[in-house]
Order: C-alpha cells, then sequence, then structure tokens
C-alpha cells in the first residue's frame, strides 16, 4: 500500500472476495485485512484469545478467538454484537495484536460509507427518473417501465466501476483480478 516498512495497513474488506492465501501473503507485507466471515465458512475454532472486556473500545465484543480455515491458515474471529441495533456479526481477521473491537469498528466504518455511497447513488437515480416521469407525463405520453426497473443493471455497473478502480494501480496479472471481480457480477446470475 505504499506505507513506510513496519506501519501496519488493515483494510476493510468485501466478504465476497474472501481470499486466506491472499490474506497471508498481504499479511507479510504489512497489509492487514479484516470482512465479515461467510455463512458458508469451514474455519474451525483452535483457542481463546484474551481481551481487556473493561476496555471501551471493545463495547459489543462477543468472543475473540483463533480459527483454522479451510485451507489451514491461522486466523482470527471476533463475535460482535452492534450495540445501536443489536445485530451479530462474525468477522474474520488477518491481525493478531489490537482490541477485538478496533477491526469490528473498522469494518463498519467501511459499510457506513459504501452504505452513504449507494444510497446517495439511488437518490439520484430515483430524482432523475422522477423528472423523466414528469416530462413525460406533462407531454401526454408514459414512461417505458423497462427504465424504471433497470436499476439493478446500474447497480452491476458501479460495482464493476469500483472493482476496476481499486486494480488499475496493482502491481498484479489481470487473471487474478478477474477472480476478484466473478463473485460480484454472480450475483446477478438468475
Amino acid at each position: 500500500m505504499g506505507e513506510k516498512e513496519g506501519v501496519k495497513v488493515i483494510v476493510a474488506y468485501d466478504p465476497a472476495v474472501i481470499d486466506y492465501q491472499l490474506w497471508r501473503n498481504w499479511k507479510t507485507q504489512g497489509l492487514y485485512v479484516v470482512s465479515t466471515e461467510k455463512e458458508n465458512s469451514a474455519a474451525e475454532p483452535v483457542g481463546l484469545k484474551e481481551w481487556d472486556r473493561a476496555d471501551p473500545r471493545n463495547t459489543g465484543v462477543l468472543s475473540d478467538e483463533y480459527v483454522s480455515t479451510s485451507v489451514g491458515h491461522m486466523m482470527r474471529r471476533i463475535g460482535y454484537r452492534d450495540p445501536e441495533t443489536g445485530r451479530d456479526f462474525s468477522f474474520m481477521t488477518s491481525e493478531f495484536t489490537v482490541p477485538p473491537g478496533l477491526p469490528a469498528f473498522i469494518y463498519k466504518l467501511r459499510w457506513d460509507i459504501e452504505k452513504a455511497f449507494d444510497e446517495k447513488v439511488e437518490a439520484k437515480r430515483a430524482k432523475r427518473q422522477a423528472l423523466a416521469e414528469r416530462i413525460a407525463a406533462e407531454a401526454g405520453r408514459r414512461p417505458n417501465p423497462l427504465v424504471a426497473g433497470c436499476a439493478r443493471a446500474t447497480e452491476r455497473s458501479l460495482q464493476f466501476i469500483r472493482w476496476l478502480r481499486y486494480c488499475l494501480g496493482k502491481p498484479r496479472h489481470w487473471s487474478l483480478e478477474i477472480e476478484l471481480l466473478h463473485p460480484y457480477m454472480e450475483a446477478y446470475i438468475s
């Protein structure tokens, strides 16, 4: 990530692209990952991690444990209950030294940013659509219902653009980057 040697970088990653081998490789470069655990995760607990329950940064933390992944890599799983919503989360991370509440907080920041971006895009789209419908109605025309239903295609395009922006500066082979895109696009096949 271009940081000075010895500086840790923790990245909140989309769970659609969990790749424990990649996480392990990045860890050797000082890049650590946190993501939500997939429901079909085969991670097996191998030990509990002690954590400070009195530390306010750990508010909401339910558990902190070491787990072995399906590919045999050691990871950290943090159980967390959002104090505001009561919703439970399970976070996987390659970072073992920070308080368990910190990876949960970092992932929440990622989610808040993505949610705000998506809501902003959706609000703009709805505003444009309402204007187009009003103009068509004033002219005695009806808008095409297919246009109103194309939000899914727009969402796919936005995800593709985000993926492309992420990949452009990476010194990796494109075949690896295509593998990262595949799970995003699979969600639209039905």
